[in-house]
């Protein structure tokens, strides 16, 4: 991690002060001894004046702090040299910890400091608070509204004026997967259908001719590099698997992967998450920049069962007393009101909290459903989550602002960085705004289209109704109450019966990886040396072998468009995903990506891997 900032300290400027006495400045009083019983007074005597306030006390709590909306104890330096001491506004002095060696030379005497007093084996003691480097945002959605009922846009406004849940864009990562599964799920496939958690090789979207290079091929990876053999759907979301969701591409919503991408995308344009797509297959893994309040409101949809709200903060403006503006608050239908595929898809995020990446808070899980993101190099970390009442976004991550993107440290995931806030913010909803309770079965509507039914959770098959410990599935039924058995339309029985199953814990559970880049092979790219990224020493060079049989070398997520201006293949055709290839906006194909931000000059162009 890099090195934090020093401490914000102002100086108050107070008249010279020395040290107060050692009794006082460990909070003690002296005794005072009774005087002796008076005889009565002949008059009665005026009261003594006030004690003169110490000097270092008056100008602490008259300090102007730079942070105004932090809430941290300010306290002032009244000794320095061998052992820093700070006077508290409640008049305490405290020896000062947790003092690096940077901030003890840059700390004179009389200077305001942030500090957190506590109580330790060896007494009391204040510990010196750095400001962050690190950014982050936070957003709370009313679910049937959209009213927005908290949002922080940074850790301090006097620092930043940018509300990073508007004004940027970052890369969702896995918090993106949903989309791809809801498509899946919207085609027919049922939570148990059987998915291979292996290497898959693309082809180039629009097909091949002999201009063909092998780079121009896509392959996968998962965080921690191998896979699982076979899975279930629901499994492969809960563990957040790469290599699922590329497989679902190819067969799972259309035998032609870039059809299916194509499906993708039209999801992500109904949900007003994007203006436009970008036609690359890394797309569905999260590698296009989306704001947050545009992904927290599609999470607010899979809540209301498709129903998207608008998400807004001004509910209604009076002039003179006549309404000049009410905001109507209207629900957006989403996946043409295919409600049997949101309750499926709420019930496989509430076992992302229940088994999988974020399953160290798996106590929630009978209240909330969520998914965990996590960018290329942990550059970002996500978690978006919601409660029968309410949904909520978080994401944390460097600005980047100098062009370079900062790695926020070996494992620190969305599951490990965001959850912990997320957990935070919903206990704060669940004691002021709204109670605690587990998350609402399917209305009757969407009951209508689903059964659930006892199966085994690892294998996806379908037990008698008497089986102790099943796991209860929501599955799909038609019109004629008949259940659509997709288990293995995917992968055949016997390939179930050749190679069986294996462990699908991944390396995002516990937030680690072994390097490299998630999005595997992109499309072209120029050479960037081994190491970096997920994967240490990927790719493995340059070998004449079958594209289907290794690796592919990485440029960007979307292939290479932003590497030493290389252009999208000859072979994406324009206007497959509307307004894509050669006719999309030039933001997404020019050598400049900047993050959709107030300032414009946010450029990450020369960076080859990031996701």
């Amino acid at each position: 991690m890099p090195t934090p900032a020093p401490p914000a300290a102002t100086t108050p400027e107070p008249a010279a002060e020395p040290a107060p006495p050692p009794q006082q400045a460990r909070g003690k009083k002296a005794k005072a001894k009774p005087a002796a019983k008076p005889t009565a007074p002949a008059q009665t005597a005026s009261p003594a004046p006030p004690a003169p306030a110490v000097p270092w006390l008056e100008a602490l709590k008259n300090a102007r702090m730079p942070l105004y909306d932090v809430h941290w104890s300010p306290a002032v330096v009244v000794q320095t040299g061998p052992e820093i001491r700070v006077g508290l506004t409640d008049g305490r002095v405290l020896p000062l910890s947790n003092v690096t060696a940077q901030a003890r030379r840059a700390l004179s005497l009389h200077d305001v400091v942030y500090v957190k007093a506590s109580d330790g084996k060896k007494g009391a003691r204040a510990d010196l608070r750095i400001r962050p480097t690190v950014q982050g945002a936070a957003l709370v959605l009313e679910n049937k509204t959209g009213r927005i009922l908290a949002m922080a846009g940074g850790f301090s406004y006097p620092l930043s004026q940018i509300n990073r849940t508007t004004q940027t864009s970052r890369q969702p990562g896995s918090a993106f997967k949903p989309f791809t599964y809801l498509a899946a799920l919207h085609k027919g496939l049922q939570p148990n259908t059987l998915v291979r958690d292996e290497p898959i090789t693309l082809p180039p979207i629009g097909g091949t001719s002999a201009a063909t290079r092998e780079r121009d091929y896509w392959t996968p990876k998962n965080y921690s590099g191998g896979g699982s053999g076979i899975l279930t759907l629901r499994l492969g979301l809960e563990y957040s698997k790469n290599l699922v969701t590329a497989q679902l591409l190819d067969g799972g919503i259309s035998s032609d992967p870039s059809q299916s991408l194509a499906k993708v995308c039209e999801l992500a344009l109904e949900a007003q998450v994007y203006r436009d797509c970008v036609g690359y297959y890394p797309f569905v893994l999260g590698a296009q920049p989306v704001r947050l309040i545009d992904l927290a409101a599609f999470y607010a949809a899979v809540a209301n069962e498709g129903q998207r709200p608008e998400p807004y903060a001004v509910e209604e403006v009076e002039e003179q007393g006549k309404t000049v503006y009410r905001h109507k608050g209207e629900l957006r239908t989403l996946a043409g009101g295919d409600r049997a595929a949101f309750v499926q898809l709420e019930s496989m995020l509430q076992g992302v909290l229940s088994r999988g990446t974020a399953r160290a808070y798996a106590s929630l899980s009978p209240y909330v459903a969520g998914k965990t993101g996590t960018s290329d190099d942990e550059n970002d970390a996500w978690f978006v989550g919601f409660s029968n009442d309410v949904t909520i976004a978080v994401w944390v991550g460097y600005d980047n602002a100098d062009g370079k993107r900062r790695t926020l440290g070996s494992g620190q995931t969305g599951g490990s960085v965001a959850v912990p806030i997320f957990a935070a913010i919903m206990d704060q909803v669940w004691a002021k705004v709204a109670k605690k309770t587990p998350l609402a079965p399917p209305s009757r509507e969407a009951q209508k289209s689903l059964i659930a039914l006892p199966i085994d959770l690892r294998s996806g098959t379908r037990l008698p109704q008497s089986t102790a410990g099943a796991f209860s599935e929501w599955f799909r039924v038609d019109r004629s109450g008949e259940v659509a058995d997709t288990q293995h339309q995917m992968v055949s029985s016997y390939d179930v019966a050749s190679q069986g199953y294996r462990d699908p814990y991944d390396g995002e559970l516990y937030g680690y990886g072994t390097g490299g880049s998630p999005y595997g092979g992109g499309y072209g790219g120029g050479g960037w040396g081994g190491g970096g990224g997920f994967f240490q020493g990927f790719p493995f060079g340059w070998q004449q072998q079958n594209p289907y049989q290794r690796p592919q070398p990485y440029g960007t997520p979307y292939g290479s468009p932003y590497g030493q201006g290389v252009r999208p293949p000859a072979q994406v055709p324009g206007g497959l995903f509307g307004q894509l290839g050669r006719s999309a906006e030039p933001r997404y194909y020019g050598r400049d990506y900047p993050a959709q931000r107030v300032d414009p000059q946010y450029p990450y162009a020369d960076r080859d891997r990031y996701w």
